[in-house]
């Protein structure tokens, strides 16, 4: 952002209007492998909830995904979409992939202001909002690592919590400025991905 901001128009919103996890939506282009950590995988969820984190950072003015809804009768010819859509059946079906999980979690529990947090260890990111109307500071903690990993979340003077998150996990913790109240966790972990499993 601040290399950004010394150039060309300072001032400018800057917008990232298109964005996916892979290069291309033909499935018939990429290895086996590479199909096991691309689109509607939890890996594509982890790395989708890891730039929606640093895109908050960046201050960026959109950072818009491509693309949102595909026909279920495609799921086998092309990778995007993060709902798999039926118009054939009535009503009409949807099924939600790790990638609508990660997203979804991010977008209906930040709001407010952007907070940089300190401290992160390697192998997890920790982005961070305060919402005054909601008294609360949502953080998005995300272990990359294939084993438990404890973390110690300290929010200006209320108490430190020490949280151990799952391996492989996106989590959101949200803690109210109320000092006694408790926190609550909101986890999507690589086996409930892999179970068909929405986030808890």
């Amino acid at each position: 952002g601040g290399g950004v901001a010394q150039h060309a128009r300072p001032g400018t919103p800057l917008a990232i209007t298109e964005a996916a996890i892979c290069y291309d939506w033909d499935p018939k282009l990429y290895t086996p492998e590479t199909l096991k950590l691309g689109p509607r995988t939890f890996y594509a969820a982890l790395w989708d909830a890891d730039r929606m984190g640093a895109a908050l950072e960046a201050d960026l003015w959109t950072f818009a995904f491509w693309d949102l809804a595909e026909p279920v009768q495609m799921a086998d010819t092309n990778t995007f979409g993060f709902l798999l859509t039926d118009a054939s059946k009535n009503p009409p079906t949807c099924q939600l992939t790790p990638e609508y999980y990660a997203q979804w979690m991010v977008n209906t529990n930040f709001s407010g202001t952007t907070v940089v947090p300190s401290g992160v260890p390697a192998r997890m990111s920790v982005y961070a909002s305060y919402d005054a109307k909601k008294a609360a500071t949502a953080i998005l903690v995300l272990n990359k690592d294939t084993s438990p990993r404890p973390l110690t979340l300290a929010v200006d003077d209320l108490k430190p919590r020490t949280i151990t998150f799952a391996p492989m996990s996106i989590n959101i913790v949200t803690i109210l400025d109320e000092a006694a109240a408790e926190h609550c966790v909101l986890e999507y972990t690589r086996k409930m991905a892999e179970a068909g499993l929405p986030s808890k």
